[in-house]
């Protein structure tokens, strides 16, 4: 489990930084692996103080018990699409019911779509978002 993390330059010459990020599934090898994981993940994109994207596998949700991701999301400023609500279930691809992997951005995105593609190359679905910047 891991993440990378990118800036790229848009068109318009505004920064953003980019994480692909996969938490661990079970904290059966640490307590709270997620939420150590998370603090990683914090300390190195909050140090670049840009824009951000940051999706993936968090293996979590956000209205759950675990509070990690809420805690994350609440430290960071970030955004994600519809948190709340349960439309958007991406695990098992095959019947999914937990919504366990985003796209957050900071407060300065905005989502103009979000979709679960219903395909089945994985054991997730994938989320395709686009998504605009206030300038």
């Amino acid at each position: 489990m891991g993440f990378v993390v990118a800036d790229t330059k848009l068109p318009e010459g505004k920064i953003v930084t980019i994480a692909s990020i996969h938490l661990v599934h079970l904290d059966w090898m640490r307590f709270n692996a997620r939420a150590h994981q998370l603090k990683l993940v914090e300390r190195v994109v909050a140090a670049r103080g840009k824009s951000m994207v940051l999706a993936g596998d968090f293996n979590c949700d956000l209205i759950g018990e675990e509070a990690s991701l809420r805690s994350f999301v609440r430290k960071l400023d970030l955004r994600a699409y519809e948190s709340e609500s349960k439309n958007f279930p991406t695990y098992p691809s095959w019947q999914p019911k937990k919504r366990i992997d985003w796209v957050l951005t900071s407060s300065d995105m905005n989502f103009t779509s979000y979709e679960n593609l219903q395909n089945r190359m994985s054991d997730h679905l994938a989320i395709i978002t686009n998504l605009s910047y206030t300038r």
